[in-house]
């Protein structure tokens, strides 16, 4: 069976998760797909042509508000909030099934992620974007809660939006030193500030 270009983005993927970029030599690569090195090169100029089709996928591709959260312009502050979290769930599966290690995905993800801004200021600024993105949704949906009642209106709205991601990226980051993150610990945080929140 011919090895595609995706497949070999996909293999690369796993193992500049596991390892990094300066640890993974392309012989590995040809191994986990199961052709010799040169065969590689049919589909890419270098291993890091491979390693920016790798970003391009995994970092600048992912970093889309809409194809990661949804249509979310309808929902209540407390469904998004559900929302929010099963997304977060789905994220992770995804990731696992890439990066393939027993525990914590995230911490190979949080490290390729500071790898692959550090090798190009665009997939840094990628990342900030999405960072943002993500901030302006929750302010959305904040704000709408507001208008309908739902929660206090003396709130700052943005500065709002901020804690609860900042709530998320802290919980990942710390959680990386661990098992991971945990979606119940996640859950009864959001549920704690939504209740703070309530009129």
């Amino acid at each position: 069976m011919k090895t595609t270009r995706e497949e070999i983005i996909d293999k690369a993927a796993t193992l500049f998760m596991q390892r990094g970029y300066h640890d993974v030599p392309v012989k590995d690569i040809s191994a986990e797909v199961n052709i010799n090195p040169s065969g590689l090169f049919f589909h890419f100029k270098n291993k890091e042509e491979i390693y920016k089709c790798v970003v391009e996928k995994y970092v600048v591709n992912a970093m889309d508000i809409r194809s990661s959260f949804g249509n979310c312009d309808t929902m209540t502050l407390r469904i998004f909030l559900d929302h929010y979290i099963v997304c977060i769930k789905k994220r992770m599966k995804a990731l696992n099934f890439i990066v393939k290690l027993k525990e914590n995905t995230a911490r190979a993800y949080y490290a390729f992620m500071l790898e692959c801004s550090a090798t190009d200021k665009r997939y840094g600024e990628s990342i900030l974007k999405f960072d943002n993105d993500e901030i302006l949704l929750w302010t959305s949906v904040i704000e709408r809660a507001q208008k309908n009642g739902e929660i206090r209106s003396d709130i700052n709205s943005f500065q709002m939006a901020k804690i609860f991601k900042r709530s998320f990226v802290g919980t990942s980051y710390t959680e990386t030193y661990g098992k991971g993150i945990s979606i119940p610990e996640l859950t009864e945080l959001f549920n704690n500030m939504y209740a703070l929140m309530k009129i």
